[in-house]
């Protein structure tokens, strides 16, 4: 942040003027914490109390659909989904920023029931740098609800499954459109060994232009699906750069790609503990410069 020496330490901030405003092409801005944090409390005396909420839901509410408004979490910031509706990002355009790193993160924790899901609802909803651990109940149905196109994602963990604690479904995608215009980058997804999941990432009606680049997705899956998979075929998608890991005793893969679907695998580190040595099922799509490999026992190039 950019102050002048003249200003006293504790002056209240435009947030709005210091990020830029209208030359961003941005909207509003509103900050979310948790009370009792450092950082909340630093921000809660020097910004407008309009603009300062303890939930990202309740900022939610105070923003406007494709008017580009953006959540600032603050560090050590904590969302409790306890339940199908507890969090649903709703509001077309919003970005949502996480700051802080490590243990740090804005944490959003899903528990008390099994239909508890954070819920993407809203097109064009871009998020960066949230923590998020669906382990804190059983059997959760569904971690990541999309039901809005255009998603971007980047930066992001999610803690999906341990002993006892087991996510079925990672993340869906419920239909062609919501599988569209999709980025997933540079984001950790990842379960414990001992924790059978069904798979990680499910397009559930196929897609299009869908792409998931510099990630990794580590968990134990069903023997056949793996990391990615649809059910219908997907048009131009792109997996690129990823380490896609399947620790099911004998799996076979970590990418299915629906009949017909059209795009590239492109520089991707498979691991299996099964005898396959063939990763993926994309009958048509594109490999370039693959490697798979099983345990203790180095890659090969496909």
């Amino acid at each position: 942040m950019i102050k002048d020496r003249n200003i006293a330490d504790d002056a209240a901030i435009m947030i709005y003027k210091i990020l830029g405003g209208a030359a961003l092409g941005m909207g509003d801005l509103f900050v979310v914490g948790t009370s009792g944090t450092a950082a909340y409390n630093w921000w809660r005396s020097r910004i407008p109390s309009s603009k300062m909420f303890q939930t990202v839901k309740t900022a939610l509410a105070a923003c406007t659909a494709g008017r580009n408004d953006k959540i600032i979490c603050l560090p050590q910031s904590t969302e409790a989904i306890i339940a199908a509706a507890t969090l649903d990002i709703n509001k077309a355009g919003v970005e949502i920023i996480g700051v802080g790193t490590g243990s740090y993160r804005p944490t959003w924790t899903l528990s008390t029931a099994a239909a508890a899901t954070l819920a993407i609802s809203a097109a064009n909803v871009k998020m960066s740098n949230i923590y998020i651990d669906s382990t804190g109940v059983a059997a959760v149905a569904v971690g990541i609800t999309v039901t809005g196109a255009g998603l971007n994602m980047s930066n992001v963990e999610h803690y999906f499954a341990k002993t006892s604690y087991v996510t079925v479904l990672g993340m869906t995608f419920d239909s062609t459109a919501t599988a569209t215009n999709v980025i997933i980058d540079n984001c950790y997804m990842h379960g414990d060994a001992a924790a059978n999941c069904t798979q990680y990432m499910s397009l559930l009606a196929g897609g299009a232009n869908f792409k998931v680049t510099g990630s990794i997705i580590h968990g134990s899956f069903s023997v056949g699906t793996g990391c990615i998979t649809s059910a219908a075929a997907v048009t131009n998608y792109y997996i690129v750069n990823n380490v896609l890991v399947n620790e099911t005793s004998n799996s076979l893969k970590t990418v299915v790609m629906y009949t017909g679907s059209t795009g590239i695998l492109a520089n991707n580190r498979s691991g299996l503990v099964g005898t396959a040595t063939v990763p993926f099922s994309a009958d048509t799509g594109h490999w370039i410069g693959n490697w798979a490999g099983k345990v203790a026992t180095d890659s090969t190039l496909m």
